[in-house]
């Protein structure tokens, strides 16, 4: 499950990707795409579904802890 809170705001945005549900040991990648894939259902993609598609740019990939991986951490954008 993905889910994102903060604000999206130039100059202070605050905006947090938490995902969950995964299986312990897997890496989580973070990325965003143009258009949303079947209406914005996804498409099944491997064991999850994928949701982005167009020009796609990867912003992260964090290792799960507990099933769960976040976006940024520490508050640093990379």
């Amino acid at each position: 499950m993905l889910r994102s809170g903060g604000a999206l705001v130039l100059g202070v945005d605050s905006c947090v990707l938490d995902a969950s549900e995964m299986t312990a040991s897997t890496i989580a990648l973070f990325f965003q795409g143009t258009p949303a894939v079947g209406g914005g259902q996804g498409a099944v993609f491997g064991d999850g579904l994928r949701c982005a598609s167009g020009a796609v740019v990867r912003l992260a990939a964090k290792t799960a802890v507990a099933g769960a991986a976040r976006f940024p951490t520490g508050g640093i954008r990379r």
